[in-house]
């Protein structure tokens, strides 16, 4: 149990790091070249690209723990799945954040944008899990 923690513990560090790293350079790094607009809504752009990349990340590595061609994903008590899906990708991808951008986008009645930020990462997120998952099932069949 107390291992279990650590790699969850250890991964959400990971995770929470590399979010508030993309964000900063979304928001900083975009500035000097220009793209104002893209500083300005820089907290939309990297909430989602973290999660469209999360979820593609989780498809991939969870195709590595399919067993045989059952199709059924096999992770309990998996150091590397607590680390890699339940620690980083926990503390990368920003679920809640993209639930609070929906409510601001919403009561600033941009009721368009709000559904569109919604669309794209929810399908976005579907199709990048399944795209994950089927090229990280090519590769560890293949490598």
């Amino acid at each position: 149990m107390l291992a279990n923690l650590f790699w969850v513990a250890f991964g959400s560090a990971v995770g929470g790091s590399l979010r508030y790293l993309i964000t900063y350079g979304f928001t900083h790094l975009s500035r000097p070249f220009g793209y104002e607009e893209i500083s300005r809504q820089s907290t939309y752009w990297s909430v989602l690209s973290i999660n469209l990349g999360g979820c593609f990340l989780i498809g991939t590595i969870a195709a590595f723990f399919l067993i045989g061609t059952t199709g059924k994903i096999v992770t309990t008590n998996s150091a590397l799945w607590l680390f890699l899906c339940v620690g980083v990708l926990g503390g990368y991808t920003t679920f809640s954040s993209f639930g609070l951008h929906v409510v601001e986008l919403l009561i600033d009645q941009r009721i368009w944008a709000g559904m569109l930020y919604v669309t794209i990462s929810v399908i976005g997120g579907i199709a990048c899990s399944f795209g994950g998952f089927y090229i990280g099932r090519f590769i560890s069949l293949h490598f």
